[in-house]
């Protein structure tokens, strides 16, 4: 399994908004995705900090989310919550309970 860490920092105020697209849009868009297996979101409310671990079966479709321009695309639907651009990075996954 192999794992894309994104890290980006959400407006103030915009947290709730972020999960709910996260749930309603691209979710379920990511569950059409080749090779996509779960992902988690961690927040820090207090400083607007988020990490969204996405999770797949293979460093091969992880790779291909990208590539296939699906990365790009939600990254452009979250835009308007965040401060900047996210920092993202790919990871083995060598333990997962």
């Amino acid at each position: 399994m192999h794992a894309r860490v994104i890290s980006l920092l959400v407006k103030e105020g915009k947290l709730d908004d972020l999960v709910t697209l996260l749930d309603d849009d691209i979710l379920p868009e990511a569950h059409q995705q080749p090779g996509f297996h779960h992902a988690a979101l961690l927040t820090d409310a207090r400083t607007g900090t988020c990490i969204l671990i996405s999770y797949w079966e293979s460093e091969e479709a992880m790779v291909a989310s990208r590539a296939s321009g699906f990365y790009d695309r939600q990254i452009a639907k979250m835009r308007d919550l965040m401060l900047g651009y996210p920092v993202a990075h790919h990871y083995h996954v060598r333990m997962d309970e």
